[in-house]
């Protein structure tokens, strides 16, 4: 059984050492990717600012591998998000959401993140306005079907 595992992990160390290395984006794609994503972000923020559930959901990627963190907790896929969060925004009428910090970072033709550090705000359908907070959110970005959307989501607030 070992010798067979040798055999196998070294045929696959060879085929991995064979392929071609993946070839460097020009500075002018990764610009245009750049601004695809932060076409996308900023889309993304103002479906969020409206409070639109329903379209803020739609822009999280429905894969396997999709995961968002927040403050110590993980759901591991988009419906378990919905189910957590869906309730809270039931009385939402509009979220602020300001970011004085923004870096997105290219890492491939169809993978980028997204770090942002600013303030949230939400007001309630009452009209309570709730205290304003810092926040801190992470994206990974991924092209799927040809649209940019989340797969890995973590917000903070320190």
């Amino acid at each position: 059984m070992k010798h067979y595992l040798a055999i196998v992990t070294v045929g696959l160390m060879s085929a991995a050492a064979c392929a071609p290395a993946p070839a460097e984006l020009s500075v002018s794609d990764r610009q245009v990717l750049h601004d695809e994503v932060a076409e996308q972000l900023d889309s993304f923020w103002q479906v969020w600012s409206e409070a639109d559930f329903d379209r803020g959901m739609a822009l999280y990627d429905d894969h396997l591998d999709f995961s968002f963190v927040s403050e110590g907790a993980m759901w591991r896929s988009r419906g378990a998000v919905d189910s957590a969060f869906r309730p809270a925004f039931a009385n939402v009428q509009r979220q602020e959401l300001t970011f004085d910090e923004t870096h997105i970072a290219v890492l491939g033709p169809g993978l980028a993140y997204s770090a942002q550090r600013g303030t949230a705000s939400e007001t309630l359908a009452d009209g309570t306005t709730m205290p304003t907070r810092t926040v801190a959110f992470t994206l990974v970005w991924v092209r799927s079907n040809g649209e940019w959307k989340v797969r890995f989501a973590h917000h903070s607030e320190p």
